[in-house]
């Protein structure tokens, strides 16, 4: 991942989401390398044998809600 501003007012958190379930983690203010130590469980039931999870990340951003800055 490639931090695409270079300041300090990054807010980033992450939104993934798997299949039609969403889920986000918590914002850490003011972190160009932040770490999020949180767990997900994602329940996959037997029919869904091809799935894809996908996580963006983005910028919080008072003014404007959220700003996305890259997609994994």
């Amino acid at each position: 991942m490639v931090a695409l501003r270079f300041s300090f007012d990054m807010d980033p958190f992450v939104v993934i989401s798997f299949g039609k379930k969403v889920f986000r983690t918590r914002v850490i203010r003011h972190q160009l390398n932040p770490v999020w130590d949180e767990k997900l469980v994602f329940h996959v039931r037997r029919n869904e044998n091809a799935f894809t999870i996908q996580f963006a990340v983005l910028d919080w951003d008072k003014v404007s809600y959220a700003h996305s800055r890259t997609d994994v």
